[in-house]
């Protein structure tokens, strides 16, 4: 019965860990656009011209 309550508690671990996981995945893919849209308006704000315009156009 030991063995059971302890399987049931790595596998609770495992659950909590793996949706830790994903909220920090998402989290992190969301900085990174955000990141780099910043850097591309700072660079274009410095008279950087990208090569094409990405779809929403540009000035």
């Amino acid at each position: 019965a030991q063995l059971d309550t302890q399987a049931e508690d790595t596998q609770t671990r495992i659950a909590s860990l793996s949706e830790q996981w994903q909220s920090w995945a998402t989290a992190h893919r969301q900085a990174r656009v955000d990141a780099m849209a910043r850097t591309r308006a700072a660079m274009i704000e410095r008279g950087w011209r990208p090569r094409q315009e990405s779809a929403g156009g540009g000035s």
